[in-house]
């Protein structure tokens, strides 16, 4: 991990941290390109190159030798070469002018004439050092210590200034008006020599990042961009001004790769240079030399796709779970003080739920859901003068009807005047008690070996593979590719009903293409249902929860289910335990221990209150408002 320089490392110690890996060298793309701007054929020029990060290039057309920035002795300062008659670069020599003796570090110089030019140095801010735009001159054919331009100084920072021919305006890159993205600005010189009126180029700016611009003529612009797309992080691209607007920029595609370019800078009519940190370079930042392709340079080949392939040690995976759960009324008759959630269609197994508040919070999407699977044709009576409710359930009504063909003209809603929801069918079904716990779940092997493959290599950008309806994700760029991932019930829960597993392969090609492929595994499933137990106050217990109100008890299709249920173990029960919010004269408590008495062929004095809820309360947490908790203590 390193941190990658747009001007050098102290700048990327504000900004930008980038996790590279060390991948293997691409095979440049080829294309047929027809406009002016076509660069290809990049060459390291390992000559002036170093281990160390070597960036900024400035061609000085007045001295006819190359500018650029290096940190090969730690701090980035300037180098100089040139070009000798077989165009050939010279061996590169450190800046002895003052100017590269600051402390500072001095980083991507642009030549506002032959005795000026402004460049890159850090100006200490109110809170921390800011890289901010400097001057210096040459007197006495020295470039001098270098001082800040205050008219374009900022709280910010201000980096990778380039002038234009005519010296009348800059563009720079700067987090301006936004601290966390890097955009395009351009200043003119007034006509007192000082900058200002800084503009955005709103048409060069995205959500990503747009730095080191550089100005060819007045209207043509390169710069590089995380944001427009492309094979790597960083890539180049140009922009022409039109009519006084930059157009949409167009890729130097015969120059960008999967890693980061960026630094470009032209130097005459044939070549150009610029910097990438490909690894095929001797180290960090390397400076490349481009030429100018023309029409019939440019060799016209069909690229091929992309040919994935995945392969997974085992067709099968076994899957063993266990549910645990405890017993919940579905209710009939429901308040509206419980109708405080928001009601979207959203899928549920409508008899396993992982929580007593998931009931409650999706009471009538449970409600339509098994409407819906079973066909029953049911009757919603509520006070339809309350506009709020009357408003939810009617768009989820609609939100049902649109999504299943099954819903339609099963549902109608009738006027009542009480709190209350109340559900009326034939069909007792309806009211089946609903299955609250959680699955458990193992799998073998406990682990899937994914290998990913691709051809022709050399295409290959980069890759994500992932499990489907999971958090699960691995990333790749060089192929053949081998993974392990350790199979866990936390990572795989959204897999607890499905029949398959899916591994998802996304791949992009180095041309920007991007290539979708599956891999399907065979969940075998076994599954073991049983009933939770708890201990409380040192007798063996099983829950189950009922919700008031619970009158008109010999109608009550809901209240019935669920002590049919009870009675298929009533055998085995010694006493039940009433906790909740109860009085012993409420005639509706009266009549439900009294039922529950009769049904389960218990004696009264086996079903009775608890007196002090708050030692139910103290161990297991708040009892849920209108709930009533059964404690069946079994043998």
């Amino acid at each position: 991990m390193f941190y990658f320089k747009f001007c050098f490392k102290h700048i990327s110690k504000y900004l930008f941290l980038f996790t590279l890996s060390m991948l293997t060298l691409t095979l440049l793309p080829k294309y047929i390109y027809s406009n002016q701007q076509d660069w290809g054929n990049p060459t390291n020029i390992r000559l002036i190159n170093s281990p160390k990060d070597d960036f900024a290039p400035c061609w000085n057309s007045y001295e006819k030798r190359l500018y650029f920035s290096s940190d090969r002795k730690g701090k980035s300062k300037l180098y100089i070469t040139e070009i000798d008659e077989q165009g050939n670069f010279t061996e590169p020599k450190e800046l002895t002018d003052p100017l590269n003796k600051s402390t500072t570090n001095i980083s991507y110089i642009s030549f506002l004439s032959e005795t000026e030019a402004i460049l890159n140095a850090f100006r200490k801010g109110y809170s921390q050092a800011y890289l901010n735009i400097f001057y210096t001159q040459r007197r006495s054919g020295q470039w001098q210590k270098p001082i800040p331009l205050d008219s374009l100084e900022c709280e910010c920072f201000m980096l990778h200034p380039t002038v234009s021919k005519d010296g009348n305006f800059v563009i720079f890159s700067s987090n301006l008006d936004d601290p966390n993205q890097l955009d395009l600005y351009i200043a003119y010189k007034r006509e007192n020599g000082v900058w200002g009126n800084i503009e955005k180029i709103e048409e060069l700016s995205t959500d990503g990042n747009e730095i080191t611009p550089f100005l060819a003529s007045n209207d043509t612009l390169y710069f590089a961009s995380n944001g427009f797309g492309g094979p790597g992080g960083f890539d180049l691209f140009y922009s022409v001004r039109k009519f006084n607007v930059w157009q949409s920029p167009t890729p130097l595609s015969q120059l960008n790769t999967r890693y980061d370019e960026s630094d470009f800078a032209v130097i005459n009519d044939t070549l150009a240079i610029f910097a990438s940190n490909n690894i095929e370079g001797l180290g960090g930042l390397d400076l490349y030399l481009a030429r100018r392709i023309s029409k019939e340079e440019v060799v016209s080949e069909p690229i091929p796709k992309l040919d994935l392939s995945i392969s997974v040690q085992i067709p099968i995976l076994r899957v063993q779970q266990e549910f645990e759960y405890e017993l919940a009324q579905f209710p009939q008759i429901f308040p509206f003080d419980l109708l405080n959630q928001k009601y979207e269609p959203i899928p549920l197994n409508s008899n396993f739920l992982p929580s007593l508040d998931a009931l409650i919070q999706n009471y009538l999407v449970i409600l339509f859901q098994k409407v819906s699977l079973n066909k029953i044709e049911t009757t919603i009576s509520y006070d339809t003068t309350k506009k709020e409710i009357d408003g939810k359930i009617k768009r989820l009504v609609e939100d049902f009807k649109q999504k299943f063909d099954s819903f339609q003209n099963l549902v109608k809603i009738e006027h009542n005047n009480s709190d209350y929801i109340i559900i009326k069918t034939q069909k007792e079904e309806l009211f089946e008690p609903i299955q609250i716990g959680k699955f458990t779940s193992t799998y073998e092997p406990p682990i899937l070996e994914i290998s990913v493959n691709a051809r022709p290599a050399s295409l290959l950008s980069s890759f994500e593979i992932s499990i489907r309806g999971t958090e699960i994700k691995r990333v790749g760029y060089n192929i053949p590719f081998s993974t392990s991932i350790e199979l866990k019930q936390d990572s795989l829960s959204g897999l607890t009903i499905a029949d398959s597993l899916f591994i998802d392969l996304i791949a992009k090609d180095t041309t920007g293409r991007s290539y979708l492929m599956s891999y399907p595994i065979v969940l075998n499933r076994s599954s073991v249902f049983y009933k939770k137990t708890i201990s409380f106050q040192n007798k063996k217990i099983e829950r189950y929860y009922l919700f008031r109100p619970f009158s008109d008890f010999e109608n009550r299709f809901d209240l019935k289910k669920i002590l049919e249920n009870l009675a298929e173990y009533s055998q085995n029960i010694k006493s039940i335990q009433l906790v909740g919010e109860l009085d012993s004269k409420d005639p509706e408590i009266i009549e439900l221990t009294r039922q529950i008495a009769n049904y389960l062929h218990l004696s009264p004095s086996q079903v009775t209150l608890m007196q002090k809820t708050s030692d139910y309360e103290n161990t297991f947490g708040k009892i849920p408002p209108r709930c009533i908790i059964l404690l069946v203590e079994i043998r």
